[in-house]
């Protein structure tokens, strides 16, 4: 169970986090200022779409599985009151 005051966290592919030139990299614990995550992002939830900002790519790789887990700057609380 995720306390509301806990860092919230998104799972993603890791394709979509960074345009690897080597597919056998693994990236671990990195901080890319600017970097923005959409939830909801499909094409008939436009209108719920929400962007929050990324604290770190705690983990990407497209070695042996496409798989990202991001921190985002937001906590779990935050996120479950925003819908």
């Amino acid at each position: 169970v995720v306390p509301p005051d806990g860092p919230a966290y998104a799972l993603t592919a890791g394709h979509c986090i960074e345009e690897q030139s080597d597919p056998n990299a693994v990236y671990v614990n990195r901080v890319e200022p600017g970097f923005e995550f959409v939830l909801n992002w499909f094409i008939d939830t436009q209108d719920r779409q929400r962007v929050v900002p990324v604290r770190r790519i705690a983990y990407s790789t497209m070695k042996g599985h496409d798989l990202a887990i991001v921190e985002l700057a937001a906590t779990y609380g935050e996120l479950v009151n925003a819908g």
